[in-house]
């Protein structure tokens, strides 16, 4: 995503700098906190640094004969990563290895959220640790609900026929019916009708001699049946039509049963009420079950579980215990309490729970792993805040010296939450005072509560080791695999896709990386192993989708900082790119690039029009790149092809942002991902150009997150702040190009 450049004033530069003069000042004022009993330095760091950690000098090598001193290992000073146990030449660049005594290598810091208090600021914070252990967690989950009538147990009695009700033999709510009892007598002239239309039927029918038409016999017999499914449909019985016939006379009322046996609920109607077809007269409720319906807290969700069998007790009833089973969690949220519903199924002989009775429970729910316990730590050990919750581990081998971590978290669980990855069984977290702990890294600019990023991105960072360099794309393709099943709606191959992508993080080896990329490889690790955890265990694709633009926004960061397809081109050497493309597309490429020169001398001139009509060359020399070029490519091994794509991607983004746009600010916003389009395309399948070409990095870009670009001389024109800063930026190397 391209994020938009605030231009900045001078006046702006002036507030930079007091505001550094008040981070100083803070630190300065809270320095007995910091540093240990060494004297580190707790000077806040600039933004793209050192975040407030220090970063070692580098540590005078042992001299062989040195007495006292131990080689812990050998290494190379231009290539810090080769580390082998015995002297001798660097398999890179063939320089003597050089010895590093054992002790020499301590002291570096172990995480960007590395955090040292003094003894006496230990003293002052009362700082208390807490081991993370696995334990049998027992959950008591506490509710408050009431009973309520099974309201599939219901019956009602409605009026079938308008009439007038003369008489009420319940009249009375509470009262116990049986079934086919007698609740009302109604009188009702299309009741009265009805019996005399069956009487006149039946006399149609005796009065048919044996000898009538077959036809005429017929039509009599369908006609008095007619006549007895009218009274049946009127709620007349089978025995009550008989009664009718055998009377001879029409019945001026009209009995109104109870369908089932139970309790009156409600009574809706008086004695002598005129009602209208349909109109509700009696409910009846068979109590012998009832419900009990609680009231839980969103945070109890993950304790509740269908068919589980509840105890609870009633006010009314006390010292007495009831148990129901749960057949009903309500899928919706109340917005407003954060409450949910929670029904039991609970028998009920004798009728002692009563419909409205006050109940509840506590539940106690074991919670166990496979092997019987889970991992947890103490509810105080965890900062959280939203959707992230931050605990700082304590360092067995420098007391006093505490590492941040972002972990995921489990639910709650009385006093402990569960930890679902993060923390190792047996490490100490800090369980009190990590409020100040948390506030010292707040102070360094280091990654914290309050501030999740620290001080900012560092920018593309120097001296990565191509090694790891080269392993990085293989998380590209797993990342579009979950990006793919975020837009589909397939949940389970979601969960899987995240699940391919935590393999291939995992698949990644590290040992290569020291100082400053290993620190900010440790954090982002981190980072993208939480976001791929809580995307394997999402629940449903809304949480799902959620995950994986999260997910997203950590890759991005991966890329930005350790920009591993262009430095892993460059660290190859100055000359030709390791897998070229076709001179045609080489010589296309180099039309791209020469629009994009004259774009960005527009842009650092503030020259609108012209920066205009640059985009639209831009865009055609890209296009005629598109059309005629890319098919040559398919013969490329996978590396170069994946690059290829990438710059791809890039050249669209930019050109989508900046096509049709007239404000410098928007054009701007699309510069910067064609930059790194080129630039990658310089370093990996090469561009021709007649000439020099110098890359160029400005750190205040885009709100200090830093921002690349190309131009044919080494004296800095800035494209992204124009007038305001022309000079800003550092030449950071000569690109190479094919001649």
């Amino acid at each position: 995503m391209t994020l938009l450049r605030k231009s900045p004033a001078r006046p702006a530069s002036r507030r930079l700098a007091w505001l550094w003069l008040l981070v100083a000042l803070l630190a300065f004022v809270g320095g007995y906190w910091l540093g240990g009993s060494g004297g580190h330095d707790t000077t806040p760091a600039a933004p793209g640094h050192d975040y407030g950690h220090e970063h070692p000098h580098a540590a005078p090598a042992a001299t062989p004969g040195d007495s006292g001193s131990e080689v812990a290992y050998w290494t190379c000073s231009m290539h810090p990563w080769i580390r082998l146990p015995d002297p001798g030449l660097c398999p890179i660049c063939a320089m003597d290895l050089i010895p590093v005594a054992k002790g020499q290598q301590d002291g570096a810091p172990v995480s960007l959220r590395a955090v040292t208090l003094t003894p006496a600021a230990r003293a002052l914070a009362r700082v208390e640790l807490a081991p993370v252990e696995r334990r049998a967690v027992d959950v008591a989950t506490r509710l408050l609900g009431r009973i309520e009538v099974d309201e599939t147990s219901q019956a009602y009695i409605t009026a079938r026929v308008a009439g007038r009700l003369d008489r009420l033999h319940v009249n009375v709510t509470g009262g116990t019916v049986k079934a086919g009892q007698v609740m009302a007598e109604i009188y009702s002239p299309e009741l009265v009708a009805a019996q005399a239309e069956l009487l006149e039927a039946r006399k149609a029918v005796t009065r048919l001699s044996a000898d009538a038409p077959a036809l005429l016999r017929d039509t009599a017999a369908r006609t008095e049946r007619a006549a007895r499914d009218k009274l049946r449909l009127l709620g007349f019985s089978a025995a009550e039509v008989e009664t009718v016939l055998r009377r001879g006379t029409p019945a001026d009322h009209m009995p109104l049963t109870a369908p089932a046996g139970g309790v009156v609920v409600r009574r809706d109607v008086q004695e002598g009420a005129y009602v209208a077809t349909g109109t509700r007269l009696f409910a009846i409720a068979d109590l012998s079950r009832v419900w009990a319906v609680f009231e839980a807290y969103e945070a109890d969700l993950p304790w509740l579980r269908m068919g589980a069998a509840v105890r609870f007790e009633a006010t009314g009833l006390p010292g007495e215990t009831f148990t129901g089973a749960v057949t009903f969690i309500d899928p919706v949220i109340d917005t407003m309490t954060r409450t949910f519903r929670v029904r039991l199924d609970v028998a009920n002989p004798g009728g002692r729970l009563k419909p409205g009775m006050l109940v509840h429970a506590v539940q106690q729910t074991a919670v166990d792993a496979q092997a019987g316990q889970v991992l947890t730590i103490p509810v105080t050990a965890a900062l959280v805040t939203g959707t992230r919750a931050i605990v700082y581990v304590a360092d067995p081998n420098t007391p006093g010296s505490y590492e941040g971590r972002e972990i995921v978290l489990g639910p709650r669980a009385g006093d402990h939450y569960v930890v679902r990855q993060g923390l190792a069984e047996g490490e100490q977290v800090v369980v009190r005072g990590n409020f100040l702990v948390d506030s010292a890294a707040q102070l360094m600019a280091a990654p914290s509560m309050m501030l999740p990023e620290g001080a900012g991105e560092p920018g593309a960072l120097d001296g990565v080791p191509p090694p790891f360099l080269r392993q990085l794309p293989a998380l590209d393709a797993p990342m579009e695999a979950v990006l793919a099943a975020a837009r589909g709606t397939d949940l389970e191959a979601g969960r899987q896709a995240f699940a391919a992508l935590g393999q291939a993080l995992a698949g990644l080896d590290a040992a290569t990386l020291v100082d400053e990329p290993a620190l900010h490889w440790k954090e982002l690790a981190m980072l993208l192993g939480n976001d791929i955890r809580l995307g394997r265990d999402s629940r449903s694709m809304t949480e799902l989708r959620w995950h994986a633009r999260e997910l997203d926004a950590r890759m991005q960061r991966v890329r930005r900082t350790f920009d591993y397809a262009a430095q892993a081109a460059q660290a190859a050497g100055p000359g030709e790119p390791g897998t070229p493309a076709p001179p045609a597309v080489q010589a296309q490429l180099g039309e791209v690039l020469a629009a994009y020169l004259r774009l960005q001398d527009a842009l650092a001139r503030d020259d609108a029009p012209a920066a205009q009509a640059a985009v639209q060359g831009l865009e055609d020399a890209w296009r005629a790149v598109s059309r005629e070029g890319l098919d040559g490519l398919d013969g490329l091994d996978g590396e170069a092809g994946a690059a290829l794509e990438a710059i791809a991607a890039q050249m669209e983004q930019g050109l989508m942002a900046m096509q049709e746009q007239t404000s410098l600010e928007a054009m701007r916003a699309g510069f910067q991902p064609v930059s790194n389009a080129l630039i990658q395309a310089a370093l990996t399948v090469g561009i021709v150009h007649q000439g020099d070409l110098f890359r160029v990095h400005c750190p205040m870009a885009f709100d200090y997150t830093g921002a690349d670009w190309l131009q044919p001389d080494p004296d800095i024109r800035n494209p992204y702040f124009g007038h305001l800063m022309p000079g800003c930026g550092d030449v950071t190397g000569q690109v190479p190009v094919a001649r």
